[in-house]
């Protein structure tokens, strides 16, 4: 059920910049293509597709440093969990500082999840760039 959240909350701002992605492609350029004889499927895969890659990059990188700060539907829905298996990272951190009074280790934890986010997020960056160049 938490997933199922997550993708409805992510659904419309993913919907929306896909379709700010769309609209941005100028219509000249898929009305030559469907003059030089391309169908809809080769107008999508060679020219939509690499024309909307910096948004797709976006809503990579954005998706995966979202999902590090999942809390609310898993205090609401399940507190946890049980034996913890529906827990995120951002609400163990909060369970550490609210609830058992762990300051500084919620704190030494926050801390170490920027550079994994920031690695990780350079990585993915790299890693799809080359794909679009």
């Amino acid at each position: 059920m938490v997933t199922l959240i997550q993708a409805w909350v992510y659904l419309g701002f993913n919907t929306l910049i896909i379709r700010t992605g769309i609209r941005s492609i100028p219509p000249e350029i898929i009305e030559a293509a469907q003059i030089d004889g391309a169908g809809k499927l080769r107008t999508f895969f060679s020219i939509m597709i690499p024309i909307m890659m910096p948004y797709i990059v976006f809503l990579v990188v954005t998706g995966f440093i979202w999902n590090f700060q999942i809390f609310d539907p898993v205090w609401l829905l399940t507190d946890g969990g049980p034996e913890w298996k529906s827990s995120s990272l951002a609400f163990y951190i909060v369970k550490q500082a609210k609830w058992w009074y762990n300051f500084g280790y919620a704190s030494a934890l926050g801390m170490m999840v920027i550079p994994i986010i920031l690695v990780i997020s350079i990585l993915q960056f790299r890693w799809l760039y080359k794909r679009l160049v």
